[in-house]
């Protein structure tokens, strides 16, 4: 289970703190963790955001500069998968999140059962779309389900994809790939290689094997974060 990673879109110091601490708390009431990025205005949102891979936008409507609801329209511009869901203080702007396709609504204040409901809908919505790879190989563009990634490996101007059921070979740069994959399943601990923590078998200080027996090396000073994300992952699966 990957931790769900949610921006909060809101120009209010005092809400952010409020609803950052209730996030938090449903996290742990829920067994699902959480991660969650703050903005303070849609332009600083809008600067990290194509980097940032979020499953879910917490958008505030009334802002200042851009509001929220414009906001979600130049997201939908181009991603029509992350989940979207409004704060507002009034009631009549609710309707208008139908244009946008947003999965809810919460009225300020917010009460915690609402957003407990609202947080709970995300989670259903997410695990039941899996994440996925879009490729490009000679015979055409495919996709694949991020959790059958075992690995990815860099071979000079290509790159080596294996599942549990094959391997693409494919051109690209191993870099590309470090804002596309879910960075709490995926780490890289190596320059040559991405690695789907799930599929790790057994790690050394050098190494780590993988669940088909591939053995990965492990570049210096990567260890320490590696089992860090390892133990991350399993508790999280727990």
């Amino acid at each position: 289970m990957s931790k769900m990673k949610l921006a909060l879109v809101e120009d209010e110091e005092v809400q952010i703190k409020y609803l950052w601490s209730l996030i938090n708390e449903i996290s742990k009431e829920i067994k699902e963790p959480i991660s969650l990025t703050t903005f303070t205005s849609s332009k600083s949102f809008l600067f990290s955001y194509e980097d940032a891979n979020y499953d879910g936008v917490l958008l505030d409507i009334k802002m200042e500069g851009m509001d929220g609801f414009s906001l979600a329209k130049q997201i939908r511009s181009t991603n029509n998968q992350v989940l979207l869901a409004f704060l507002t203080g009034e009631a009549e702007y609710v309707y208008e999140g139908y244009e946008v396709n947003a999965c809810g609504y919460l009225l300020k204040p917010v009460k915690k059962e609402a957003l407990t409901k609202l947080l709970m809908r995300m989670k259903e919505q997410l695990h039941t779309s899996q994440r996925k790879l879009t490729i490009k190989t000679k015979d055409g563009v495919q996709t694949i389900l991020e959790d059958d990634i075992i690995y990815l490996e860099s071979q000079n101007h290509n790159i080596k994809l294996e599942t549990q059921r094959e391997v693409l070979i494919f051109s690209g740069k191993i870099s590309d790939y470090e804002h596309k994959l879910d960075t709490n399943s995926f780490f890289q601990p190596h320059r040559s290689y991405f690695i789907h923590i799930g599929h790790v078998k057994r790690v050394t200080k050098k190494e780590c094997v993988m669940t088909n027996d591939v053995v990965i090396p492990i570049a210096r000073g990567k260890y320490e974060t590696l089992m860090k994300q390892y133990l991350a992952y399993h508790r999280a699966m727990e």
